[in-house]
C-alpha cells in the first residue's frame, strides 16, 4: 500500500473504497439427480463392399434442472404472486421446468470400398447426441429454496453510508460514509441477519418452463487412400450444429422510459404505464415487473435471470492426415485442420 496516500494503512480514511457482504445459507444438494441411458447399435455387411452401422440411443435425466426445488424457490413464488398483475410473470409460472424426455438419438454410418481391395474407401456418418444440464445452471435457483437465502446484505461504494455506524472519521462525519470510515478505528458495519425472503433489489433466478437438454447434430464424410500396406492418406469434412445451449436472459432489465430523453440513470418509474416525471426526478428507467411486484406486495427484484435453452453454435472443419507405420522404427503422423467455429448469444 502506498504510504504517501495511506499513511495509516487500512486505518486511513478512504483506503477502503468498496465493501460488500452476503449472508444466508449458500449450500445446495443435488439429492435426486439420476441418469438413464439405453442404446442399440450394430454393424451390417450389406454387400462385399458396403458396411452400414445403425444405432439408436435414448437418454433420460432425472432432476437435472432442479425440478424438485422450483416450487419453493423464492423467485418462482414471487412470480406466482405477481402473475395476476403481469402476463410475463404468469407465463413463467404456468408450468415448472422439468427434465426433457424425448432425447432420442439416431446414428448411421457407412463405409464403401470403391475397388474391393480396401485401398480406396469412402466413409460417411450422421448422429444426434444429447448432453446433460451442467449443474451450475440451476444452482442459484436451488439455493433460493433454502430456509434462508444466500444473498447480498449490502454493497457499498465510497459515498454510501456504512450500515449501523452513526459517526466516523477524523474530523467526525455523520452519517458515516465509506470514504471517511477507517478500518480498525471506527466501528464495524452492522450485518443484518439472514432472511427467508429476497431483499429489495435482489437477483431473481429461474429455470425456463421450456428448458431442455442441449443437443448436437453431427455429419461427417471422408475418403481414405491406402498408399501402401503401412501408409494412408485421409481427408474428411466434419459439420457440428449445437442447439439448445444455455443462455441466461434478464427478463426484468432497466429500460429507458423515453430513449430520446434520458435525464437520469436511476429507476424513476414503477407504474404500470411509465411516463416521464418532471425534474428533478427526471426521465430515467423502469423495470417491466416492478409494478406487478408492488401490486402483489412482494419485494421488487433488481433483475430476473431466466435460464433458457436458446443458444446455438456451429463447427465446420476439414481434416487432412497422413499416417505411416514403421517409419525408421517410429510411427509418423501428420495432420492439417482448417476449421471455423461460430456461436450465437453465448454465455
Amino acid at each position: 500500500m502506498d504510504q504517501d496516500c495511506y499513511p495509516n494503512g487500512f486505518a486511513t480514511a478512504g483506503a477502503v473504497n468498496a465493501m460488500s457482504i452476503a449472508v444466508g445459507d449458500p449450500h445446495f444438494i443435488i439429492k435426486d439427480a439420476k441418469q438413464l441411458g439405453l442404446y442399440f447399435q450394430d454393424d451390417w455387411k450389406m454387400t462385399k463392399r458396403l458396411t452400414m452401422n445403425l444405432g439408436l440411443r435414448w437418454d433420460k435425466d432425472y432432476d437435472f434442472v432442479g425440478g424438485s426445488d422450483i416450487a419453493n424457490s423464492r423467485t418462482y413464488q414471487e412470480l406466482q404472486a405477481a402473475a395476476a398483475f403481469s402476463p410475463l410473470a404468469a407465463s413463467l409460472v404456468a408450468k415448472k421446468a422439468s427434465d426433457y424426455s424425448k432425447n432420442f438419438s439416431p446414428r448411421v454410418g457407412l463405409a464403401y470400398d470403391l475397388t474391393g481391395h480396401g485401398n480406396h474407401v469412402l466413409r460417411a456418418g450422421f448422429g444426434i447426441y444429447y448432453g446433460n444440464t451442467f449443474q451450475n445452471i440451476p444452482l442459484f435457483m436451488e439455493q433460493q429454496n433454502n430456509a434462508t437465502i444466500f444473498q447480498t446484505a449490502f454493497s457499498l461504494g465510497s459515498t454510501d453510508e456504512v450500515p449501523g455506524v452513526a459517526t466516523c472519521g477524523s474530523p467526525s462525519v455523520s452519517p458515516c460514509t465509506l470514504d471517511a470510515w477507517r478500518y480498525g478505528v471506527d466501528p464495524l458495519p452492522t450485518i443484518p441477519p439472514p432472511s427467508g425472503s429476497l431483499n429489495v433489489g435482489a437477483t431473481g433466478r429461474l429455470m425456463d418452463p421450456k428448458y431442455r437438454n442441449p443437443v448436437t447434430e453431427e455429419w461427417n464424410g471422408g475418403y481414405a487412400w491406402s498408399i501402401t500396406s503401412k501408409s494412408v492418406i485421409e481427408a474428411e469434412y466434419v459439420h457440428v450444429l449445437s442447439l439448445h445451449e444455455n443462455k441466461t436472459i434478464n427478463l426484468d432489465p432497466k429500460i429507458p422510459v423515453n430513449p430520446a430523453l434520458i435525464q437520469s440513470t436511476a429507476i424513476t418509474e414503477t407504474a404500470g404505464a411509465p411516463t416521464c416525471k418532471p425534474l428533478p426526478t427526471g426521465c430515467g428507467f423502469y423495470r417491466p415487473l416492478d409494478a406487478a411486484f408492488i401490486s402483489a406486495g412482494v419485494p421488487r427484484l433488481g433483475s430476473v435471470r431466466n435460464e433458457e435453452s436458446i443458444g446455438r453454435s456451429r463447427y465446420d472443419g476439414m481434416n487432412i492426415s497422413y499416417r505411416q507405420r514403421g517409419f525408421h522404427h517410429v510411427d509418423l503422423i501428420a495432420n492439417y485442420t482448417l476449421a471455423r467455429a461460430v456461436g450465437y448469444d453465448q454465455d
